[in-house]
Formats: structure tokens, C-alpha cells, sequence
């Protein structure tokens, strides 16, 4: 069974700071686990593709996905709710985390769409 590994730099550029679990060191460490365990050598790495705005909207409703592009800093943070915030890299790094969602089985993302719920 061929286990494909899907990511791309700009998860890295979504930094919330070193007090919450958004943070690239996380995905920095668990590259660095797969190098060590030499797992990483057995995976198909892919980089990960920006969702489309006809993708999003077949999960979410034009208003909510209008609010999270809106929402989108040009600097410093915008919170979406009290517990979602925005840096100016986030909403790249979302569209390309969204593609992930509802892949096969064996796959799981290591990072989060916006607001997954909306």
C-alpha cells in the first residue's frame, strides 16, 4: 500500500506563536521523526494544491468562505473567533490544507483548514 505525504512550505509560514500548537516547529518535528524513523523514505511526498473557490463551496456556504477571505490580514492578526486567528500567510496555507480534507483513509493532514466547523 503506497502512503502519499502531502504538505507544502507555506504550512510554515502560518505562525500563531510559541504558546499555541499551530506552529512550524510541530511540522518540523514530526519531518524530522519520519527522517529518524526512516519512514520518510517509503512515503509519496506531494506538495499540496490550493483548494478552488468551487472546492470550499462545496463544504461551506458562500457567506462564511466571503467572511474568511475578508478576514484575511495584510499584517499582524485578525481573529475569526476566539479561538481562530489569521496571519497574512494563513489563508494560503488553509487553501492548501482544505484540498487534504476528505481523502482516503490512510492519509491525514497534519495541519487544519480554517475553522473546520464553518
Amino acid at each position: 500500500m503506497a502512503v502519499a505525504y502531502i504538505s507544502h512550505h507555506d504550512y510554515t509560514r502560518h505562525e500563531m506563536g510559541d504558546h499555541h500548537p499551530e506552529q512550524p516547529a510541530r511540522l518540523s518535528a514530526i519531518s524530522d521523526r519520519l527522517i529518524a524513523s526512516g519512514l520518510d523514505m517509503v512515503l509519496h511526498h506531494f506538495d499540496a494544491p490550493e483548494a478552488s473557490r468551487g472546492q470550499l463551496l462545496r463544504v461551506h456556504d458562500e457567506e462564511y468562505v466571503d467572511h474568511v477571505f475578508a478576514a484575511s490580514p495584510e499584517s499582524g492578526l485578525a481573529w475569526l473567533d476566539g479561538d481562530t486567528a489569521m496571519n497574512p500567510h494563513t489563508l494560503k496555507t488553509a487553501l492548501r490544507a482544505a484540498v487534504q480534507q476528505g481523502r482516503p483513509e490512510q492519509m491525514r493532514s497534519l495541519v487544519q483548514p480554517i475553522a473546520a466547523t464553518g
